[in-house]
């Protein structure tokens, strides 16, 4: 696992800075802070990644964009400015130097309401961790939008056979098989996506919601956002439960039923 609170005298001391190549990074001591979840892929692990992983692969290869983002977000530190104006001025500088490097012809701008997932997803991360990771995570989630959106809205249409299918579980799971190369995907797993459309639907359309959410699956790795997503659910429903079971109880006989 990284040391955040290393990482975090790291950006501090790189305020003002400014870093313009991997060596500079690298001498600087700038790493990208994974998600914290993702303990396969940490500092702590000595195994070797699966060579035919190529979600993995992916994700991974987002790392040195996500480095940029994270760098100008160390420069903006004590500034006045709002979290999300700092993200997105980050997140433009990183678009923009991938751009100027020539890995992308081009690069997709997030919209006020593209933003506003974004905050969403951070806000998630965050509520076990740093801002930081927080705001790295959603960065590496654009990112992946960027590279796979095509690639998912045109296998979830061939899958689907055509526009306009609401995507469920079941259309939704062969999907991801072919996104893992026919590894198990678990139920909770589709389930986070799916409620991550469902709350979110409306300011953007479903052919931009539905990669987007995926993508925040496709980054999370070891499915750990996923099981703490589901454990708040999970906890809010059992809260309910007791409260209608008491409520119930108490009509019928003055007693309450422990859950």
């Amino acid at each position: 696992m990284a040391d955040t609170a290393a990482l975090g005298r790291r950006r501090t001391s790189l305020t003002g800075k400014k870093v313009m190549d991997d060596a500079d990074l690298l001498q600087a001591g700038v790493q990208v802070a994974p998600p914290p979840w993702d303990t396969l892929y940490g500092s702590g692990n000595t195994g070797a990644m699966p060579a035919v992983d190529e979600r993995c692969s992916i994700v991974l290869s987002l790392d040195r964009d996500v480095n940029r983002f994270l760098h100008h977000l160390g420069t903006m530190q004590g500034t006045s400015n709002s979290w999300r104006t700092k993200m997105q001025e980050s997140l433009y500088i990183a678009l923009q130097d991938k751009k100027a490097r020539g890995t992308v012809t081009d690069v997709l701008i997030p919209t006020e309401a593209d933003f506003d997932l974004l905050i969403k997803v951070a806000d998630e991360v965050n509520r076990t961790n740093d801002l930081y990771e927080a705001g790295a995570f959603a960065c590496r989630v654009w990112l992946c939008f960027q590279k796979m959106h095509m690639r998912i809205s045109i296998l979830y249409k061939q899958i689907n056979k055509g526009d306009g299918v609401m995507p469920t579980a079941t259309n939704l799971f062969p999907l991801f098989m072919d996104l893992t190369g026919g590894r198990d995907v678990k139920d909770e797993e589709v389930d986070h996506v799916l409620c991550f459309i469902d709350k979110n639907l409306g300011p953007v359309g479903m052919d931009r919601l539905l990669p987007f959410a995926v993508c925040i699956w496709y980054c999370d790795i070891s499915g750990e956002l996923c099981k703490q997503s589901n454990g708040s659910f999970l906890e809010s429903i059992t809260s309910v439960i007791r409260t209608r079971l008491s409520v119930r109880s108490a009509k019928n006989d003055g007693k309450t039923v422990s859950l």
